[in-house]
């Protein structure tokens, strides 16, 4: 009897490298628009809370009783890419405006106070299974980044904008989690 859990596919069912963030995804053949490179590794993940009811007579969680209340998809990244579309996903609802107006040489961003439909976006963080060559695909829907906008400057550092993008679920169908998982066939 094995001591450890390596089978002969452990190899080929091993995720690796650090993934790549895409905004606007429509399926892994076509994943969207690159968001840029990041640092420090990413990272999936989906939040699950539970209602586990008390009930006399039991000394413990009863099997079946566990009810799922609340599922939240997440996304955080360090993006290193300080484009204009970046800061403005960063500061939902922020605008920009050319500065100076006559000769602009800057990006003015300001906050509009307001959060729009068009701040919402579908991200994917993609990468790679080993035995696969197809993408690992996580799919996060009606996204928007939830953190503080944090700048991370220092001497031998890579600046980083970390991010959370948090799925939104749509009003129009309030169960079905905004998220998606693409597992590739192993071959």
């Amino acid at each position: 009897m094995p001591r450890h859990g390596i089978t002969s596919t452990t190899v080929k069912n091993m995720a690796v490298g650090p993934g790549a963030l895409y905004r606007g995804f429509q399926n892994p053949a076509s994943p969207g628009t690159l968001i840029g490179a990041t640092t420090e590794g990413n990272v999936a993940r989906v939040i699950r809370e539970w209602f586990v009811p008390e009930l006399d007579g039991a000394l413990g969680e009863l099997k079946g009783a566990r009810r799922l209340v609340r599922e939240i998809p997440e996304i955080q990244a360090n993006l290193v890419e300080m484009t204009l579309e970046n800061l403005l996903m960063a500061l939902s609802g922020a605008q920009a405006t050319p500065y100076p107006a006559n000769t602009p040489t800057h990006d003015l961003i300001t906050s509009a106070g307001l959060v729009s439909d068009g701040n919402y976006q579908t991200i994917a963080l993609v990468g790679d299974l080993a035995g696969s060559n197809q993408p690992f695909v996580f799919v996060v829907k009606n996204a928007l980044i939830v953190d503080n906008a944090e700048f991370t400057f220092g001497d031998r550092r890579t600046t980083g904008l970390r991010v959370t993008f948090r799925g939104h679920y749509d009003p129009a169908n309030p169960n079905l989690p905004p998220y998606e998982i693409y597992r590739p066939k192993i071959v």
